[in-house]
């Protein structure tokens, strides 16, 4: 198949809250709420288009954790773009086939506090009371600040499982003297990038406490990896952790479609609870009606995403996607 025309719609997106570490502290704080305002993201839609039909994913890159900015993911062709022509390849088939790449299925998924949300254990504890899972999975984006988090990890009740991301914001000697504080240590499911990968560091400190790998890209010294199928295509690894990467929805739908079919009952080795809850990281905007939230730890497509897909074949979202502005040139 010859891709006759390629196009890019561009965007950018607000953040609700500081959506990890290494993003820059917020400049300013809103006149009517007081809350910070977090810098806009920039991403951009790529849509390729074949005879009559379309299809769409999208680039969406994190400078600050090592990737290429997004005019050069598009000049270079970058690996983002790259993900991004492959998914949107399928979407394009799959609405050539005249068929849904949608799934009505449920995934359970865990619930992340970001950094500048307050980390306290009565807001932790209060979730607990409000979830029908037990135990309840809960992501923390920790950040420099580790001693303070230490402390409200020891307060935990024994019902809540914890998965910690510090973006390797750490010093390998932070992270040992965050080690030392932890009371119940085996309460903690994994630790993700504590800090820049070392083989011989990761090996040691896996032994101790499961290591996950994310934008380090480690070679050793982990028990899990997590699977940004928005991202990546599919590795070959240990234990994956699906999740989104949080970016535009058009990525998190690739991304979620790719978990449900193979959570689950596949050849792929990964654990039943992902991470697509950041679904509501950004101010609402055409697609924030994409995603449905049952008991506030499981996620779906919404009717309405999936009877336009049923409607429109691939991913659907045809009413959306029409409304915005796309350009051939860069």
């Amino acid at each position: 198949m010859k891709i006759e025309k390629v196009e890019f719609s561009f965007y950018q997106l607000v953040p609700k809250h500081r959506p990890n570490a290494r993003v820059k502290e917020a400049s300013s704080t809103s006149p009517s709420t007081s809350d910070p305002v977090w810098p806009s993201r920039s991403g951009a839609l790529l849509k390729l288009h074949f005879k009559s039909e379309f299809g769409v994913a999208d680039i969406f890159p994190w400078p600050e954790l090592g990737d290429l900015n997004l005019q050069d993911q598009i000049r270079l062709k970058g690996p983002l773009f790259q993900r991004a022509f492959q998914l949107a390849e399928e979407d394009l088939k799959a609405r050539l086939e005249k068929k849904s790449l949608l799934n009505d299925k449920w995934l359970r998924c865990y619930q992340t506090m970001a950094p500048d949300e307050g980390l306290d254990a009565d807001r932790i504890r209060n979730l607990l009371d409000q979830s029908s899972e037990s135990p309840l999975h809960i992501k923390i984006k920790g950040t420099s600040n580790y001693k303070d988090l230490a402390k409200t990890l020891n307060s935990l009740p024994e019902l809540i499982t914890v998965r910690l991301d510090f973006n390797s914001c750490l010093t390998a000697f932070d992270f040992e003297d965050f080690f030392s504080l932890l009371k119940k240590p085996k309460q903690i499911q994994y630790v993700e990038d504590p800090f820049p990968f070392e083989p011989s560091s990761w090996q040691k400190w896996n032994l101790k406490i499961p290591l996950a790998a994310d934008f380090e890209k480690a070679s050793t010294g982990y028990t899990y990896k997590v699977f940004k199928p928005s991202r990546e295509p599919w590795p070959r690894d240990k234990k994956l952790i699906y999740t989104s990467a949080m970016d535009h929805a058009v990525g998190h739908i690739h991304a979620f479609r790719l978990a449900q079919q193979n959570i689950s009952g596949s050849a792929v080795a990964a654990t039943d609870v992902a991470g697509f809850l950041s679904v509501n990281l950004y101010q609402p905007d055409f697609f924030s009606n994409c995603f449905e939230l049952r008991n506030k730890t499981e996620l779906n497509f919404s009717n309405q995403c999936l009877a336009e897909a049923e409607a429109c074949f691939g991913i659907g979202l045809n009413s959306i996607l029409k409304k915005l502005v796309w350009v051939s040139e860069v």
